[in-house]
């Protein structure tokens, strides 16, 4: 009875700490500039490697984590290498509770972004779910090997394999095309205005409203982006220090070609400041007045 009843316990364990670790290497593999937010803010608040602004650092290491979460999540549930693994699992639930406990003291970031922006936690709903962990994966590191696998070990290779070519495939297309999954409220066919008078909730109306566009004189013009009618163009560049200019002539025909259409506004929106604004325009011949330019904040 003793030995069924630890069988049961590991196994139960294995099962929710598994698809725990696969969910939150999912939830960064689908949507991977969520947690690049989230590590960015990290780094910040720490005054540590500026140079992140580079997305493709943050990237590989945001899909490096990833593969690793999503790796032990898959070794666990199937039962692969179970001294190893649960070994590794236990390491890594240890650093992150280590880590939640900091940011529960200090509060760094808004939220920890275990799942990137697919569930958002509190820090003490973060440390509480991380101590739980640590505790369910207590059985896993002193009975290993009453986890039942459920591959041979000579199949041990194929799941690994398969798991990181979707981890990396998924990662790399959604890192540079819309993300595959949008754990944002912005998801095609969000309406701000629904949102503003409380159709979708508490939190739509706070997500609306976090989103504003300024012109150059600080200038609120949201409802002039977001309610206009008919056809209107949005040229977005976060940075446009690190804007590629060779692209500067299609934009300034895209303002050439909005002008032609009845009903039809065109907006160039970005995060520099003024003096950014002022390099683009005048490296880039940029043809839209200052009225077509403008700062969005989300």
């Amino acid at each position: 009875m003793k030995f069924r009843l630890q069988i049961i316990l590991v196994n139960v364990c294995r099962l929710f700490v598994g698809i725990t670790f696969v969910a939150s290497g999912m939830a960064k593999t689908l949507d991977p500039a969520g947690m690049e937010h989230k590590l960015l803010a990290y780094l910040r608040s720490w005054n540590v490697f500026t140079w992140t602004e580079d997305t493709s650092w943050l990237t590989a290491m945001v899909l490096t984590l990833a593969t690793i979460e999503f790796l032990l999540g898959i070794w666990l549930l199937i039962g692969m290498r179970r001294r190893f693994t649960t070994i590794c699992t236990a390491l890594a639930t240890l650093l992150f509770t280590l880590l939640t406990i900091y940011i529960y003291i200090v509060s760094p970031v808004p939220d920890c972004g275990c799942f990137g922006d697919a569930i958002k936690l509190s820090h003490g709903e973060t440390l509480l779910k991380n101590i739980v962990l640590l505790a369910l994966c207590i059985p896993l590191v002193v009975w290993p090997l009453k986890i039942i696998p459920l591959l041979r070990r000579k199949s041990y290779w194929l799941p690994s394999l398969y798991a990181v070519a979707f981890v990396l495939a998924c990662g790399i297309y959604s890192s540079n095309r819309i993300p595959l999954v949008d754990f944002t409220s912005y998801v095609p066919g969000y309406a701000f205005t629904a949102a503003m008078e409380g159709q979708y909730g508490e939190k739509g109306i706070e997500d609306a409203f976090n989103f504003a566009v300024l012109d150059t004189a600080s200038n609120d013009i949201t409802p002039d982006v977001i309610q206009a009618q008919g056809y209107t163009f949005l040229v977005l560049s976060a940075n446009l220090d690190q804007a590629d200019y060779s692209v500067s002539d299609r934009i300034n025909e895209i303002y050439r070609r909005s002008q032609e259409i009845a009903d039809c506004r065109f907006f160039f929106l970005t995060a520099s400041d003024s003096a950014a604004f002022a390099r683009w325009k005048d490296r880039a011949a940029a043809e839209y007045t200052t009225n077509q330019i403008g700062r969005a904040h989300v």
